[in-house]
């Protein structure tokens, strides 16, 4: 932790591939949900 508080663009990418990694994860999501409609109707 010594080292990502030294360095601060580690704190700034970790948030950028967390928030990406979120936002693939939510698109799935969506994804999945449409198809279940899709299946449904």
């Amino acid at each position: 932790m010594l080292f990502i508080t030294e360095n601060k663009n580690i704190p700034f990418l970790t948030a950028l591939v967390y928030h990406w990694y979120n936002y693939k994860r939510l698109d799935q999501n969506v994804n999945f949900i449409l198809k279940l409609k899709a299946q449904t109707q």
